[in-house]
Parts: C-alpha cells; structure tokens; sequence
C-alpha cells in the first residue's frame, strides 16, 4: 500500500513539477521496500533453527586469551573472514573484529587483543528459531550472535551472513512455487 501511494506521490510530483516532493516520495518508497523485504525474511527464518545458518567452530580462525595485534596481524592479512573470536578455553571472551586488528597493528601492535574486543555479544542457543535470532540481532544492533550448545561455544552466527541465507532461501523458496505453477498449468 505504502509502495503505491509512494508511486502516485512521484508521479504527482513529476505532473506538478515538485523534485523535493519526488526525493520524499523515493526516500518512503525504498523505507517501505526494506520494511517489506524484512518482514518477508522474518516468515522465511521460521521454517529453520540458528543450526542451518551459522558458521561452525570448526571453520572459524580464533584467537586465544593473550594473544597480541602483532601475533594476530598475520591471520587477519590471509583470512576472508571479518570476525575472530577471542577464546580463554572454551569460552569466548569477545569478538574482535578484522578491521580493529588492522588499525591497531600499525599504532599498538603489542596490545592484546582482549582490550580492542567487543566483549558484550549476546549468546543464543543452537536449537533456537532463526526468527529469534534474526530478531535478536536487529534489537541488539550487533553483527554477531555466539552460538551455544549445553552452555559451551560451537559456532558465529554473522548478521551478513543470516542475511544471505534468508534471501537464497526466499528466492529457492519462489523459485520452487514458480515450478509448481508452471507444471500445474493445464495444456
């Protein structure tokens, strides 16, 4: 609804020759396509648990408790990846992101890592619903959830990632009702 009364607004605009109107009406009409395409990713992430969508322990570069800029400049140079977790044993004591590390190698190379870590990521358990954790991560304006099973730590789940997921599964998801209504249509 908000979609169209945006476009009857531009064009409205364009008939009355108003741009500062068509700037507003771009501006609530690309609000409403957001709002639209998280509302949509919210009745996707229902279907799946934060299992199908995070990033396990085992394919993540951590770091250990006392390890310095310097010691992690080297992982964070050949690795893709854009969040280390800090790990003293089995827990983590925060996430430090790939950019922190670079910024601080050239200024503080032989800070540790656990004084630059966002120490405060919010933890959820593996068995959760994606929704809950979509939503966490919206509240909470982190990039990043710990996964947890019985308590200990076995996985990232990343906001950008969740992200992907949700779209290629909407996408597979009408991709799979445009087959169905394809071979149902009778000839």
């Amino acid at each position: 609804l908000s979609q169209g009364l945006c476009l009857a607004m531009g064009i409205a605009a364009l008939a009355l020759e108003q741009p500062m109107l068509l700037v507003i009406s771009f501006i609530i009409f690309f609000g409403a396509v957001q709002e639209y395409v998280r509302a949509e990713a919210k009745v996707v992430a229902v279907a799946f648990s934060v299992r199908d969508a995070m990033i396990p322990k085992t394919r993540l570069e951590c770091f250990t408790h006392g390890t310095t800029v310097s010691k992690a400049l080297r992982t964070a140079l050949t690795s893709l990846q854009p969040l280390y977790p800090v790990l003293h044993g089995d827990k983590v004591i925060g996430i430090i992101h790939r950019d922190d590390i670079l910024e601080h190698a050239a200024t503080q190379p032989d800070e540790y890592l656990g004084s630059i870590t966002l120490q405060e990521v919010p933890a959820i358990d593996v068995e959760s619903p994606l929704s809950s954790a979509f939503t966490m991560l919206e509240e909470t304006g982190t990039p990043v959830l710990i996964v947890t099973e019985g308590g200990g730590f076995i996985g990232l789940l990343v906001h950008d990632r969740l992200s992907d997921f949700l779209l290629l599964q909407g996408l597979r998801d009408k991709r799979s009702k445009d087959d169905e209504a394809e071979w149902s249509t009778p000839l």
